[in-house]
């Protein structure tokens, strides 16, 4: 990531040691895949955020919708919950800076580049972001596959095979798959777009549907797209998101205790440390979605300064 070491300096909130992390709570219930807004255990009492945080057993955390749309969530926090007895309470959206400025979480997960993140840190609402995973953005193609990309590893080649098929290339509005988009038009040698290369401001779900009628190829996000499949069943299917220049990294975010001094901070960094354990960096990798062979999400842990990494297993914690 970006300036570890400097964060590090700068991100002084009191660490919790792992003996620490250890209390009486209960066990997580989430809710079912797409469902909005905050979830608890199965044993949680009616109370308010601010109530659930003041007990220090219950983590409030807001997260995008990525993994829990793609079945990870619940299987990153049962073990942390039943290691720990700790609950988390989760919060399912894409206003979750929102949530976290309103006081209402202790820990917030994103995407690096959501539209709020950088504003959260440098107003100091929030610690310096630690990488946990790495979601993908997917080549969406036709399953008849008029420019024979299916078998490629290389999203370069496979984008060059598009433009010399002139098969049909649908764009979307959306900024950051314009950009992998344009980065791809780019490395393939800047062949002329004229004929089949279609940029007409479609959002991703018609960016789809326009792709299935012409037999043509797309770009969207892995799981928004898995997702959508489901109610929209058309011959298209997803390739070449194993590729790196696919990857867009994911961040945990602990709130600022002096500026939200009833946050829950220590079993926030506790939840934080957690998922940056090499066992819990394993789950991730090996997490499969329903009907792909591949990984649907990467690790990304390694990415953070080498001294905020978690001890290894049976270890004193020192330097790295």
């Amino acid at each position: 990531m970006h300036a570890q070491d400097e964060a590090h300096q700068q991100d002084r909130a009191p660490q919790l040691s792992r003996r620490d992390a250890v209390t009486a709570g209960g066990l997580l219930a989430l809710a079912t895949a797409g469902v909005t807004g905050w979830t608890t255990s199965a044993s949680a009492t009616s109370t308010t955020p601010g109530q659930a945080a003041a007990t220090r057993t219950t983590i409030r955390l807001a997260s995008v919708t990525t993994i829990q749309d793609g079945g990870l969530l619940p299987r990153l926090l049962a073990p942390f919950e039943a290691r720990t007895g700790r609950r988390v309470q989760v919060y399912i959206g894409e206003d979750v800076y929102a949530k976290a400025r309103a006081g209402e979480a202790d820990l917030i997960f994103s995407h690096f580049g959501h539209t709020d993140t950088q504003a959260f840190i440098t107003d100091g609402l929030g610690q310096w972001p630690r990488t946990v995973l790495f979601n993908a953005t997917a080549l969406i193609m036709h399953t008849s596959d008029p420019a024979g990309v299916a078998g490629l590893t290389d999203p370069v080649e496979a984008f060059g095979r598009i433009a010399a098929a002139r098969a049909p290339f649908i764009a979307t509005a959306t900024p950051g798959l314009t950009y992998i988009a344009d980065i791809l038009w780019n490395a393939a040698g800047r062949p002329d777009k004229t004929g089949w290369y279609q940029d007409t401001g479609l959002q991703p779900q018609a960016a789809m549907r326009a792709a299935a009628q012409q037999r043509g190829y797309s770009l969207w996000g892995l799981t928004p797209f898995l997702v959508w499949q489901k109610d929209n069943p058309l011959p298209l299917r997803p390739v070449l998101y194993g590729d790196e220049m696919f990857h867009r990294i994911m961040v945990s975010v602990v709130v600022n205790p002096a500026r939200f001094p009833r946050a829950n901070v220590a079993g926030a960094l506790a939840l934080q440390d957690h998922l940056l354990q090499p066992a819990t960096q394993a789950l991730i990798q090996n997490h499969r979605y329903p009907g792909l062979d591949q990984p649907l999400f990467w690790p990304a842990g390694r990415d953070n300064a080498s001294e905020l990494l978690p001890a290894p297993s049976g270890t004193h914690a020192g330097p790295r």
